[in-house]
């Protein structure tokens, strides 16, 4: 089979599946949790949420809702599926990152084996029970996976001396995920610098001589074209909401119609107070949920996990797993000083699902011990979901409980 026909249905395979599994077990009329009220409201008028606004989600799920009316889908399922959507479009971009990542760095990997494992890495995220939640929910979370996916996309693309093709999908994913859920781009941000720098990635020299590292160059010019593209989608998404805000719309979080208002209003508004004092105690009382949620979103896959940051150790690639393993700590310890209450493990999802970009290492390695290792890789995800499908099941979601 040749090698194209094996990614294009390797891709397909990901998304079809991962949209399946995010839909299975969804609930497309009855809203349950967090800020869903409100988003399916806000994207129904197109008005103005909480700080920081979400623009990026308001507009899409506004045009998403709108598309599949025609078709006669209802506002509020179709944000379910515009979730779905997102996160099938994050693991099938998630399974690239993995074919790449692979072929760079096991070199004697047969094509359809760097794919089989590919789509297991990929469709091992929406069956951990963290992201699976958060998958089928009228929220801005998977579409925020999305965002953060194409900037580890793009800097992938970039490493392998692909340079505007990185460029354009890390500035973009930059602009959109700066538009969405900003918190956690901001947060990637540093991380993303560290993995901008380059010689991350091993590169076959084709000549059967030792594997060398790439190093790319820091170039002033590629950064200022990015942060250029990226600042584009920032004001174009900001600028509409802003716009929005001069309208007398009848329902609306703020009124970001001035600078020092949408500044205001970027900066996090009222909410802000939950992240400037510490709870005493609370962070004792919320690690135990934490590591347990951790756990379950990774489960049967926590091993290989493991393995792969312990291969790119031994293998001197320390700016590949610090950088993702980085992110996460941080996320992860500045959840546990939060006193809230509700979607308090969501900010958890893109570290999460970055996370697995450390798995195929693993896996591949465990293959590399054992040949027929990789025929086994499928049960795990399928136990996984097995399990975890009851834990994430909202179709007899009652509001009264």
């Amino acid at each position: 089979m040749h090698p194209k026909t094996i990614r294009i249905s390797g891709i397909l395979i990901t998304f079809i599946t991962t949209l399946i599994l995010a839909l299975s077990n969804a609930n497309f009329q009855v809203l349950g949790f967090a800020d869903a009220a409100e988003f399916a409201l806000l994207t129904d008028i197109a008005g103005i949420a909480h700080a920081p606004g979400f623009p990026a989600y308001i507009l899409a799920g506004k045009l998403f809702s709108v598309l599949l009316s025609i078709v006669g889908i209802q506002h509020l399922a179709a944000l379910v599926i515009l979730s779905a959507v997102c996160l099938a479009s994050a693991a099938a971009l998630l399974y690239r990152i993995t074919e790449i990542l692979l072929h760079h760095s096991f070199t004697g990997l047969h094509p359809l084996r760097n794919a089989f494992i590919a789509t297991t890495t990929a469709l091992a995220p929406v069956t951990g029970t963290t992201i699976w939640h958060w998958s089928h929910s009228v929220e801005v979370y998977s579409a925020q996976i999305l965002f953060v996916t194409m900037v580890m996309y793009g800097l992938t693309l970039r490493e392998t001396g692909k340079s505007k093709q990185g460029i354009w999908w890390t500035a973009i994913g930059l602009g959109l995920g700066l538009s969405n859920h900003h918190l956690t781009m901001i947060l990637l941000l540093p991380f993303a610098a560290l993995l901008w720098r380059g010689g991350w990635l091993i590169q076959a020299t084709g000549t059967g001589k030792k594997n060398k590292t790439v190093k790319q160059q820091w170039s002033w010019k590629e950064l200022r074209r990015t942060a250029l593209i990226a600042t584009i989608v920032i004001v174009v998404f900001y600028g509409w909401m802003s716009f929005r805000a001069s309208a007398e719309l009848p329902y609306a979080f703020g009124n970001p119609d001035t600078l020092d208002r949408l500044l205001y209003h970027l900066k996090g508004g009222a909410w802000m107070q939950n992240t400037k004092s510490v709870v005493k105690g609370i962070i004792g009382m919320r690690t135990p949920y934490f590591l347990r949620i951790t756990f379950e979103q990774f489960f049967f896959c926590g091993i290989f996990l493991a393995l792969g940051i312990i291969y790119l150790y031994t293998s001197k690639r320390h700016r590949l797993w610090m950088a993702i393993t980085g992110y996460f700590l941080v996320l992860f310890l500045y959840q546990l000083r939060i006193d809230q209450t509700a979607d308090t493990d969501a900010y958890l999802c893109t570290p999460y699902f970055l996370l697995y970009t450390l798995l195929p290492f693993g896996m591949a390695r465990v293959c590399t011990w054992y040949a027929r290792a990789f025929y086994f890789l499928p049960v795990f995800i399928i136990a996984q979901a097995f399990i975890h499908f009851p834990k994430t099941d909202l179709r007899d979601f009652d509001l009264s409980i």
